[in-house]
């Protein structure tokens, strides 16, 4: 939707200009809601329906059709995103040779290759030859330098990678000399705080950077609204359009295909159940996307929130998306300082996250980048220097979203100041981020012992400067307390249990019972030394190696070696009255009775054993004993 400004009744006001509304329809068990998806399907938008995100008025965008941006503009954003993520620290890592670095640039050339594979899908409807061949030229470029990856020849990938850069920066080149229309430099964001969109999200703030440079936006603002409440978020009425949609009196049919599909019931028969399942897993997912694309036939093409008709897309599969790397940018962003230079892709990961630190700005409910913000702390960056300047606004840093403003002159009537009257600096300096926002506020002062349910003068007086009523000032105050005293009870539990493990000894743990039920694991560093001082089992640094040392001693010490010629009938009647257990012991006695044998083989076959034989003596055990027995 883009906005323009109207006087009504001599003030003026932000007036919606156009409103158009377009719906993603995920199978949100196989594609669920992350950064990488959302960002992939705003760009997917983006060349879905280029009128929207482009600028308009300029004699050059007339000679090109729809179909043509878009094919270019899918080009360049790959392209720019290949070079943008190849980075000199990345390429020191590749030149090592170390396995975990070459695999993630033979997936990083492969999803490039595939991106630029679906963009000439669509080059069938465009007329541009030229860079439909540039096209064709890197694709063989990229099926060489695989090869060399996979040869391990580190010193001709990086010569055939260096060639690759630069015959992508020839069509970066040739597609900027069409002088197609350029992305609209000021977008904003209007989204709930759910997963997957919240600005607090890791991916969604790299994401959002990523967008930045992608787009070349000189203003970008994230900003979220109040969910469940039409009035305050738009995409609520459009959710309202998709729900009568949907609700047309029809069955939505789910049972498209059948696992018994393309396969003869002989074939079928012979399967594994590993394989059946496998098979009946693939359907289920096969039917999912099939009915997503049911429901985005269904809304397409529907009345829309205002007026327009809504428009529909399935999301990408996973392997399409135009962002791939959410796995190792996960690890990057969990791991420490000094363990990131291990993580494939850390260079490009840190040179994106230094590069929104410089340039964003977030609050509780907002997240705003600003080109050339990096001025501001110090020099220009590359990013800023390099990349092609707005005309509209120059090589100077704009100004920022103006936020909400309290009007003072309007009390004891809660009003805040128009959009033209709304300062974005207070005293000449950039107005602080959620200085006027009143939950952080509340929140602000809870923390500090400023504020309480009870102090009824500073209650009054926050309502007062921050135009909010008392009844909803309290309410959340309350709620704060609540969590406080939540917070407290459970540090107590804590802090008590913790006592209560430091005093007891060895024999206080039952360790077999701990170990049956999978939770030395989760016991801590000073209770697994009780079991290893007591057994003398050494010195162990780091707990992952002190829950191992428990875990074999353990499963050692529980089993019981069954010498030859022990009374079978004794053996039997123990093995029938463990059957439960989960270590069953056999000796080979050839006196053994039928029965008792039959007896054996059939407990056997029901709890799954591994058996392994040593000298005289069989010794069948669980299969969770398998990674700390060595006979």
């Amino acid at each position: 939707m883009t906005w323009k400004t109207e006087t009504i009744q001599n003030e003026e006001k932000l007036i919606k200009n156009s409103d158009s509304s377009q719906v993603i329809v995920r199978p949100k068990y196989y594609v669920g809601s992350t950064g990488c998806v959302w960002a992939s399907d705003m760009l997917r938008l983006r060349y879905e329906q280029p009128d929207i995100y482009e600028m308009t008025g300029t004699n050059e965008s007339k000679s090109y059709s729809k179909q043509e941006r878009a094919f270019c503009a899918k080009v360049r954003d790959n392209i720019f995103y290949y070079l943008d993520s190849t980075t000199e620290d990345d390429l020191a890592s590749l030149q090592k040779g170390q396995n975990q670095f070459v695999l993630y640039e033979i997936e990083r050339l492969s999803h490039f290759q595939k991106r630029l594979n679906l963009a000439m899908e669509d080059w069938k409807d465009t007329e541009n030859v030229k860079v439909a061949e540039k096209i064709s030229e890197i694709l063989t470029y990229i099926n060489t330098v695989l090869e060399h990856l996979q040869s391990d020849d580190m010193d001709q990938t990086l010569v055939s990678l260096n060639f690759l850069t630069e015959q992508c920066q020839h069509v970066m080149q040739t597609i900027d000399l069409l002088c197609l229309p350029e992305v609209k430099p000021i977008i904003c964001e209007y989204t709930d705080a759910g997963p997957g969109v919240g600005i607090s999200n890791t991916a969604v703030r790299f994401r959002f950077a990523e967008m930045c440079r992608i787009q070349n936006s000189v203003r970008r603002a994230r900003i979220h609204r109040a969910s469940g409440d039409s009035a305050q978020n738009e995409a609520e009425r459009t959710n309202s359009s998709i729900g009568d949609s949907l609700v047309d009196g029809a069955t939505l049919r789910w049972d498209y295909y059948s696992h018994r599909d393309d396969i003869s019931e002989e074939e079928l028969s012979n399967l594994s159940s590993e394989e059946l399942q496998k098979r009946k897993a693939n359907t289920t997912e096969k039917n999912a996307w099939r009915v997503a694309e049911e429901v985005c036939v269904r809304i397409d093409d529907a009345k829309g929130p205002a007026g327009d008709f809504l428009k529909a897309y399935v999301t990408e599969r996973p392997e399409e998306r135009f962002f791939s790397n959410g796995d190792c940018l996960k690890k990057y962003m969990e791991c420490g300082k000094s363990t990131k230079h291990t993580i494939p892709g850390h260079g490009y990961f840190k040179k994106i996250t230094d590069f929104t630190e410089r340039h964003t700005e977030s609050g509780e409910l907002y997240l705003e980048y600003r080109k050339f913000k990096c001025k501001q702390i110090s020099e220009s960056c590359e990013f800023c220097s390099n990349s092609t300047v707005c005309d509209l606004y120059g090589s100077n840093i704009v100004s920022a979203v103006p936020r909400p403003y309290p009007d003072y002159s309007k009390l004891p009537h809660f009003h805040y100041l128009s959009h033209v009257q709304t300062p974005v600096k207070v005293d000449q300096k950039d107005r602080e981020p959620d200085d006027f926002q009143p939950r952080a506020n509340l929140k602000k002062l809870f923390s500090q012992g400023e504020i309480a349910s009870d102090y009824h003068d500073a209650i009054s007086d926050f309502s007062k400067k921050f135009i909010i009523s008392e009844e909803i000032a309290k309410k959340y105050i309350s709620h704060m307390e609540t969590l406080k005293l939540d917070r407290e009870k459970r540090s107590i539990a804590t802090t008590q249990k913790r006592q209560n493990e430091t005093a007891k000894d060895y024999n206080g743990y039952n360790w077999n019972e701990m170990f049956e039920n999978n939770m030395i694991d989760k016991q801590t560093s000073c209770t697994l030394e009780k079991y290893i001082k007591h057994h003398k089992l050494g010195q162990f640094k780091y707990k992952l190696d002190k829950v191992q040392a428990v875990k074999r001693h353990i499963a050692k010490e529980s089993i019981i070696e069954v010498d030859d010629g022990n009374d079978s009938e004794k053996e039997s009647e123990s093995e029938s009255d463990d059957s439960d257990s989960d270590l069953i012991l056999e000796a080979n006695d050839t006196d053994s009775s039928d029965e008792s044998e039959e007896e054996n083989n059939a407990l056997q076959s029901e709890i799954s054993l591994h058996t392994y034989s040593s000298r005289s003596r069989r010794i069948c055990l669980p299969k969770k004993f398998q990674d700390y027995i060595t006979l």
